[in-house]
């Protein structure tokens, strides 16, 4: 469990840095961290939607892959392709 202030704080910085991290992505991403609203952090079609706690989104999108526990939803080719996207810096 991460304290709230560090939760908002990586919430915060993760929309400032969505654009970066995502731009070899083949797909729209919206994030849906856990207890936040979900946000649009890629435009495109289709979409995939990222779903966990907010350190484990911040860590898949970091190239932290295999390691974060997160759930990602959309259309099963946009899903497939969306990870084998190398993320990260």
């Amino acid at each position: 469990e991460l304290d709230p202030e560090l939760t908002d704080d990586l919430t915060a910085s993760l929309r400032r840095a969505t654009k970066m991290l995502l731009r070899k992505a083949p797909t729209g991403v919206t994030l849906a961290p856990d207890g936040s609203d979900e946000f649009v952090a890629k435009d495109g079609d289709p979409m995939v939607t990222l779903r966990g706690p907010i350190g484990e989104l911040v860590l898949y999108l970091y190239g932290r892959q295999a390691q974060a526990r997160v759930q990602l939803d959309g259309p099963p080719d946009a899903v497939a392709d969306f990870e084998r996207t190398d993320l990260g810096l």
